[in-house]
């Protein structure tokens, strides 16, 4: 197993990690991945920013949107140790006063939570 406070090597990019309940420890990027997965299965076209340098502070990771459902999300994804910035913060508060809905999700976030919110039926 590698250890994954270790620094990265030249030419690799280094991910951040997140302990999962039981130790697991899994990288922002993974569980990302998963989310993007899960939706798609279930139907959300998932939108993100490639490279978050030219997007407004605050930006939500991800946008999902469902034809079928008549619906649009917004997720902010974030390591288990991981905390909002005063942008992010903004942000959902924004985006709930307007009606939308925005999620926060950890990898800890039990994966019913998040079915429950993408598969509501």
């Amino acid at each position: 197993m590698t250890n994954p406070r270790a620094r990265p090597r030249a030419g690799q990019a280094a991910q951040p990690v997140s302990v999962r309940p039981g130790g697991i420890v899994e990288s922002e990027r993974n569980f990302r991945h998963k989310v993007e997965q899960l939706a798609k299965t279930l139907g959300w076209g998932c939108f993100s920013t490639w490279l978050s340098l030219h997007s407004p502070d605050g930006e939500p990771d991800l946008r999902l949107i469902h034809p079928k459902q008549k619906r649009a999300i917004w997720v902010e994804l974030k390591g288990s140790r991981g905390h909002l910035s005063p942008a992010q913060q903004e942000a959902i508060h924004l985006l709930h006063d307007a009606g939308q809905e925005a999620y926060i999700w950890y990898p800890q976030t039990p994966w019913n939570d998040i079915l429950d919110v993408l598969d509501p039926e």
